[in-house]
């Protein structure tokens, strides 16, 4: 099994915020079946901008727990399988026109398709309209995980 994942779900892997603790029970449950995890280059500076956010525009977290995360994140990102934007970017462009939406959300999407993988999100507009395209597991706010079964294949595409 495959899984990508998305800047939500590394957010919600290094904060606690609701959802947390059912991403990491997710993501958990990958590595436990063995599932190779990726993500998109660009994953990780959206990560961090959503934590830098969080501390220093929002004064939603302290500082020194936003440099953990970013110290957590950057541990995270050397372990997962790095696709890069060039190799999806024409499917992800043609999607992000289709379906009219940011290219960043469409790059999440052909990384999924191209890696035959399950979408990880946490974010319902994306999941939904993921599902078009590939396999998803969304995991809501309240921490419920649902979306396609981690062994089901979808012919998205």
């Amino acid at each position: 099994m495959r899984a990508v994942l998305d800047a939500s779900v590394l957010v919600k892997l290094v904060l606690n915020e609701p959802g947390s603790e059912a991403v990491r029970a997710l993501v958990n449950e990958a590595v436990v079946q063995g599932a190779r995890l990726s993500t998109i280059e660009l994953a990780l500076a959206e990560s961090l901008n959503a934590v830098w956010k969080q501390a220093v525009l929002l004064n939603e977290i302290p500082l020194h727990e936003a440099q953990r995360a970013a110290a957590d994140l950057l541990a995270i990102y050397k372990h997962l399988y790095v696709v890069p934007c060039a190799t999806v970017a024409e499917r992800a462009f043609t999607i992000a026109v289709q379906e009219k939406i940011p290219i960043y959300d469409a790059l999440y999407i052909a990384a999924a398709i191209v890696e035959n993988a399950v979408l990880f999100t946490a974010d319902g507009q994306l999941a939904r309209l993921a599902q078009k395209y590939a396999r998803v597991k969304h995991v809501h706010r309240w921490g419920e995980a649902v979306g396609s079964s981690l062994d089901r294949h979808h012919s998205g595409g």
